[in-house]
């Protein structure tokens, strides 16, 4: 009896930890997500009414980045704050490291933008690089976090066969 319930505790100990990799990918891809969101708020703020950027952080809202803490940090902080940020927690917020060079590289520049039509175009570039690197590694990641699933599944599975 205690052997079975070893290995039900094993199994589902082997499919969970399966799941929490695959939830980590998944949180991965939502805050690359935000980050592009971001910049296109950015943009269309400045383009709307030539808001302040320190309103402009304020009035964004993203699940994924209240959830780890960036929103919050970027509503406490003033107009650099995004560089700031990015500069010092950067890696705690995007895993990939050339998406996060480039958030960085666009959070130094934006707060220099004198005129809104510059800070405009400086988004733009940025979206469309941000989505370019964004398309190569997708399709990857969520592969990963699928067989991340399977794998752990699988492993509960051959836990449960060998002991029982």
């Amino acid at each position: 009896m205690l052997r079975i319930i070893g290995a039900l505790v094993l199994s589902a100990a082997a499919c969970l930890y399966g799941f929490f990799i695959s939830t980590g990918i998944k949180r991965k891809i939502a805050a690359e997500d935000g980050f592009l969101m971001l910049i296109t708020y950015i943009k269309i703020m400045i383009s709307a009414g030539n808001m302040p950027l320190n309103k402009i952080y304020s009035s964004f809202s993203d699940g994924e980045l209240e959830r780890n803490g960036f929103l919050n940090d970027l509503r406490n902080g003033g107009c650099n704050a995004f560089y700031e940020i990015m500069t010092k927690k950067g890696t705690e917020y995007i895993a990939d490291r050339e998406i996060r060079e480039l958030i960085v590289s666009f959070s130094g520049q934006i707060g220099a933008c004198p005129l809104a039509s510059d800070g405009v175009r400086l988004c733009e570039k940025y979206i469309s690089l941000v989505e370019n690197r964004i398309s190569g590694i997708r399709e990857n990641d969520k592969t990963r976090a699928l067989l991340s699933k399977k794998l752990g599944i699988i492993a509960g599975a051959f836990i449960l066969v060998m002991f029982i």
